[in-house]
């Protein structure tokens, strides 16, 4: 019978240790990069840079 309490009590304690040692789960978060102009519009040029080709490659880079 004692080794039943025992056994009963250590259960227990597991148990509630288990219950308290998980952390709630963390919600995911998501963040979205818009380039920004598609199809033909290039949007600014400066000196041979198109404003699309500059944040399409920073929006792929952070991607990774």
């Amino acid at each position: 019978m004692k080794k039943r309490i025992k056994f009963s009590t250590l259960l227990g304690i597991l148990g509630l240790a288990v219950i308290f040692s998980f952390k709630p789960l963390e919600e995911k978060k998501t963040i979205v990069i818009d380039a920004g102009h598609g199809g033909k519009d290039l949007g600014a040029d400066m000196y041979g840079f198109q404003e699309k080709l500059i944040t399409e490659t920073i929006a792929k880079k952070l991607k990774r």
